[in-house]
């Protein structure tokens, strides 16, 4: 009987990823994202650097972008490099002094806030950073199902990528473990993350394809640690 209860609850449970997808715009600090989804796979583009494009699928993550009019990918810790190579240090993508070293509290304050159209609850998230000062952050979470999913997979997206960048990230692991055990999804997080637009419809699923590459010929000494995918 428990056999049968357990195949019953997957195929209950299992449309409810798939109803997961759609385009969020999300604000952080003084850049805009927008972050398309169909349940686990992303699509991340920083709206001020078009020419270069992050894909997740299958729990691989892509860099995506063009040479003389021929795509380059780049998978694993050779995201970075080409990160790098586009503009900017390797750590400003992987990490940063802000960071969660360690989750110290996270608790309700009770005051509802609606971000990006979404309602949600104000917490209060203490933490240490990686400088080793305590923090207190004001986070506005939901239980929005979609968005607490896409919370889901987008942050094992980034904990995954900041992990073959050779980052420590077991604070950042705690919050989703925490989130994920409340059936929370992030809305704003302080001034690094906010939700500024959601809309629900499926994109297309040639948004997330993964292009073949082209010759990595001369490309390997601009681009540290890259490889083919």
């Amino acid at each position: 009987m428990s056999v049968i209860r357990t195949t019953l609850a997957a195929l209950l449970l299992s449309p409810l990823a798939v109803l997961a997808a759609g385009k969020a715009v999300i604000q952080g600090g003084d850049k805009t994202f927008i972050l398309e989804y169909d349940g686990p796979q992303l699509r991340l583009q920083d709206e001020r650097r078009p020419g270069i494009h992050l894909i997740s699928r299958q729990g691989q993550l892509y860099a995506v972008t063009a040479a003389a009019g021929q795509p380059i990918v780049v998978s694993g810790g050779a995201v970075a490099g080409l990160l790098q190579a586009q503009g900017g240090g390797r750590s400003q993508f992987a990490t940063g002094s802000e960071d969660i070293q360690r989750l110290v509290s996270l608790e309700d304050t009770g005051r509802a806030q609606t971000v990006g159209g979404v309602r949600g609850t104000i917490h209060r998230l203490t933490y240490i950073d990686r400088s080793g000062q305590q923090r207190t952050e004001e986070v506005v979470l939901t239980r929005d199902a979609e968005v607490a999913e896409l919370t889901r997979n987008f942050g094992q997206a980034a904990l995954a990528f900041q992990q073959s960048s050779g980052v420590d990230n077991s604070g950042g692991q705690a919050l989703m473990q925490t989130l994920d055990q409340r059936g929370l999804g992030l809305l704003r997080f302080g001034k690094h993350y906010e939700l500024t637009s959601l809309d629900r419809t499926r994109p297309a699923a040639s948004r997330f394809a993964v292009p073949a590459s082209s010759g990595l010929s001369g490309l390997e000494q601009l681009i540290p640690g890259l490889q083919r995918r």
